[in-house]
């Protein structure tokens, strides 16, 4: 192995690294959010020391515009002191899972501006690959623990849905790969069928939403660069789709009904209904919100606020609540402030590299879309696919600039 593939090797660890997950929730009864988390939080720490061990890792995190170091720092430090201010017994772990998701993504974007994250990179078959692990290991927890399965948990993921977060990038990243890319098709329409799958059995909405709109999002974004598409491969896509479907309904049911029986259902219900739970933890959040407003409760989860004291959501299910809700609007505005500060490299990626910036932008808008409705940037385990994506976005908008 040269030097250059070790962070390779290292990024694609912290991808897989929430399969630790099922070997800590064998024969246990479903863990702590702050327990469950670590073993992604420590492949991040790992990556993070190696990119700064890296002589041209250090250079690139140095030559960062002022603006960007500037925004960082005040970042950092603002997350500190909210978790340290907090009085939720969930703030120090989740707080730190938070100061590690920003050195992460610095490392991330030093990575990236070294490495090809484009279209050929391993990364996005790596979490494809992880994906379909994480659907066998379903399967095989299904065959021999179906007693938690039926009540809903999925050993050490608490919910058997919450693998959805990170199994919608994976399907749509996959899709697109398999239509995009002629080498290694099989991998690609594999991994895709098996995530889509699970969305699918398991009545995910709000993955399959998210799955969904990020596709129409990228065939938008390839319609408007003239793209043509692979138009069998497209059809391939739609026939496993409707197949998985209808395999569905013929297994064995989960707790909840397949997404077809549950989209059904839905016909006849109002918007709110349709919902679900999410208009009452959003109305209790933002109840949560008016109690802090500007420096937020700090980053605890949604059962520590009094406003939400006792409830079972652990968070708003909505990022932008998400993000008033810990930090307040101050800290949000730092957030966004700090979006903002590297968004020029991943917008000339999308004007300028479209072919080598669409599977990270798959990736990304995906998250996003499911991020309005559900916790995808709540568990680090998901989370770090979302950082890797908009870091990837500057990393090939950088190298760009530096080509022309």
């Amino acid at each position: 192995m040269t030097k250059s593939n070790v962070p390779t090797l290292l990024l694609a660890v912290v991808i897989a690294a929430s399969l630790i997950l099922f070997l800590y929730g064998i024969n246990l009864k479903p863990s702590y959010v702050e327990i469950a988390q670590i073993p992604t939080t420590l492949a991040q720490l790992c990556f993070v020391f190696m990119m700064l061990r890296l002589p041209e890792g250090r250079a690139i995190i140095l030559k960062l515009s002022r603006l960007q170091k500037t925004i960082v720092i005040v970042l950092f430090l603002y997350v500190l002191a909210a978790t340290l201010a907090s009085s939720a017994a969930s703030a120090p772990a989740i707080g730190t899972f938070c100061l590690v998701h920003l050195l992460f993504f610095i490392a991330v974007i030093a990575y990236a501006r070294l490495e090809d994250t484009g279209m050929g990179s391993p990364i996005w078959t790596i979490i494809g690959v992880t994906g379909f692990i994480h659907v066998v290991a379903f399967f095989i927890s299904w065959v021999g623990w179906p007693d938690l399965i039926r009540e809903g948990h999925f050993l050490a993921f608490d919910n058997i849905r919450h693998l959805g977060y990170f199994l919608a990038p994976a399907a749509a990243v996959m899709a697109v790969r398999y239509v995009m890319v002629q080498s290694g098709a099989l991998v690609s329409l594999g991994c895709f069928t098996a995530a889509a799958f699970y969305l699918i059995y398991s009545g995910s909405r709000g993955g399959s939403v998210a799955v969904v709109g990020g596709l129409i999002v990228v065939a938008a974004f390839c319609l408007w660069h003239k793209y043509r598409p692979n138009w069998p491969r497209v059809f391939v896509l739609l026939g496993v789709t409707i197949a998985l479907s209808m395999l569905s309904e013929l297994v064995p049911a989960l707790p909840w009904k397949p997404l077809f029986g549950r989209g059904v259902d839905a016909m006849s219900q109002t918007g709110t209904e349709m919902l679900g739970g999410r208009a009452a933890v959003w109305h209790h959040t933002i109840a949560a919100i008016k109690e802090s407003p500007i420096f937020g409760h700090g980053p605890a989860l949604l059962g520590q606020i009094p406003a939400y004291e006792g409830r079972a959501f652990r968070q708003p299910h909505n990022i932008g609540l998400q993000f008033v809700l810990y930090w307040g609007v101050v800290g949000t505005l730092i957030i966004l402030a700090a979006v903002v500060a590297f968004s020029r490299n991943a917008l000339l990626a999308l004007l300028r590299q479209p072919k080598q910036a669409i599977l990270p932008f798959a990736v990304f808008t995906t998250m996003f879309i499911h991020s309005l409705v559900d916790g995808g940037l709540f568990y680090p385990y998901s989370t770090v696919l979302a950082l890797i994506a908009f870091a990837s976005l500057d990393g090939i908008g950088f190298r760009h600039k530096l080509s022309h």
